[in-house]
Order: structure tokens, then C-alpha cells, then sequence
């Protein structure tokens, strides 16, 4: 499976996870990510190959490899006020990260940045990933075929997540 995550996140969970690799953390899609939940679900286990989304000069490549470790829908939740308290204690990374580095010209708290950018209603899948690694060397996305056709992914793909099938090399 292939994915993007935004810079700061896959840094912040980077130096997390250098120092513990089984650290978690869980990330949104704005997509609903049936497909990989099946995947998750009768597997067990899915393998995340991550390309960080700050670097778009093609060929994009995936710089990390992951384990997803649950994935969670949106409408799974039975209300907004039980969705903001499960995002508030999964969203963890990215709560710390905003505490610290808040656009105060922007925002009037770190609150108001994490409530913007984190509890609105765009994201229709939460991940949760373990296991990070850096890949070395990196890799290009198109050694990577969808699942679907067996074609490779496109070298500027940007879309946020594609099932795909592991390159030998993995």
C-alpha cells in the first residue's frame, strides 16, 4: 500500500521512532479507504510505503516503510463529541508538534491551529502506523503497481493512497 504523509508528521514520527521503533502514531485521509481495510482486516497486517508529500519534484518516491496497525472510518463513530475525544488522544504527534510550533499569526492559540487543521470534517479515514523505517536506498513510486491493473503508479501521483504490490526489492 502506498501513502503520503505531510512534513512535519513523517519527521516528527521519524525522530519518535528512532528512539523507540514501535512507537504509533495515527494519521486522516480524506479518502475512505474501503479497500485497504478489507486488506487490513483479512490480513492482519498492511505495509505502508510512505512518500512524504512536501517533495513533489518527479519522480516522487517513498522514502519509509510502515506497518498500519488499524484503520479507523469517520462515520464509525457514534457522534462528533466521541470522534473529537478519540481524535484528541490518537492525534497525539501531531497535538505535540502543534503545541510547539503554532502559527501565532494565524491562530490565537495552538488549540484553535490543532482544532483547524485537525477536528474538521475532511478526513474520512484515521491510520494508525508502527514500525517506521527509512528506506535506503529511496525509492521511485513508479516501481510500484496498483493492485488493480497491475500498471505502475504515475511518477507525478500525488494521490494520497494506492493499493499496491511490494517491489521485489522489499
Amino acid at each position: 500500500m502506498y501513502t503520503t504523509l505531510q512534513n512535519p508528521w513523517i519527521d516528527t514520527f521519524a525522530s519518535k521512532s528512532s528512539q523507540n521503533p514501535q512507537t504509533e502514531a495515527t494519521f486522516q485521509s480524506n479518502k475512505k479507504w474501503v479497500k485497504a481495510e478489507k486488506l487490513l482486516e483479512t490480513q492482519g497486517r498492511l505495509v505502508a510505503l510512505v512518500r512524504q508529500s512536501d517533495l513533489t519534484n518527479p519522480p516522487l518516491m517513498c522514502h519509509y516503510r510502515a506497518i498500519i496497525k488499524e484503520i479507523r472510518f469517520s462515520s464509525s463513530f457514534r457522534n462528533v463529541s466521541d470522534k473529537e475525544v478519540w481524535i484528541r488522544a490518537s492525534l497525539t504527534l501531531q497535538k505535540e508538534w502543534i503545541e510547539e510550533h503554532y502559527d501565532s499569526k494565524k491562530y490565537d492559540s495552538w488549540e484553535e491551529q490543532f482544532k483547524d487543521w485537525e477536528l474538521g470534517d475532511r478526513a474520512q479515514t484515521y491510520f494508525t502506523l508502527t514500525d517506521l523505517s527509512k528506506l535506503e536506498p529511496s525509492f521511485a513510486i513508479t516501481d510500484l503497481k496498483k493492485a488493480s491493473n497491475g500498471q505502475p503508479l504515475a511518477p507525478n501521483f500525488e494521490r494520497g493512497y494506492s493499493i499496491c504490490s511490494l517491489p521485489e526489492h522489499l
